[in-house]
């Protein structure tokens, strides 16, 4: 284990994309959690605000995938 985290200080790239993946694991995973406490307390919305937040989120993944689709074949 110890070697390994010897590869990962003296790899640049590695070192790079094991930053990125902390980064993106801290601060990108926790969306999900906070949608909720979002559309409650922020937005006052409760649970079918929070359902319409999740199924826009959907929505515009299906819209962003067809796009690319349809441009790139």
């Amino acid at each position: 284990m110890a070697e390994g985290f010897r590869y990962i200080a003296r790899t640049p790239a590695v070192r790079a994309l094991v930053g990125l993946v902390g980064v993106v694991g801290t601060f990108g995973m926790n969306f999900s959690v906070w949608m909720p406490v979002l559309a409650q307390d922020e937005l006052g919305v409760g649970a079918s605000g929070y359902g319409a937040m999740m199924s826009a989120m959907g929505v515009g993944a299906l819209a962003a995938n067809a796009e690319r689709l349809i441009e790139h074949g």
